[in-house]
């Protein structure tokens, strides 16, 4: 959006806030090798828990290489 604003051009609309950015910078910075993969907006009020069918499933964690 900065620079945006100082070349005179239309602001995009941001997906991320620009904080969340400058966080994965500086983490990066410090040579952790943050990276954001995806994910979905929850809105207040749903839950963050997937629905399970069965009651004794295992819930299955996915763990990023670290660089």
């Amino acid at each position: 959006a900065y620079s945006a604003i100082i070349q005179n051009k239309q602001i995009p609309e941001s997906s991320v806030p620009e904080t969340f950015k400058l966080l994965v910078r500086k983490m990066n910075g410090l040579g952790l090798g943050l990276e954001a993969i995806g994910g979905e907006v929850i809105e207040e009020g749903e839950s963050a828990e997937p629905e399970t069918t069965g009651e004794n499933e295992e819930k299955t964690v996915v763990e990023s290489e670290v660089k």
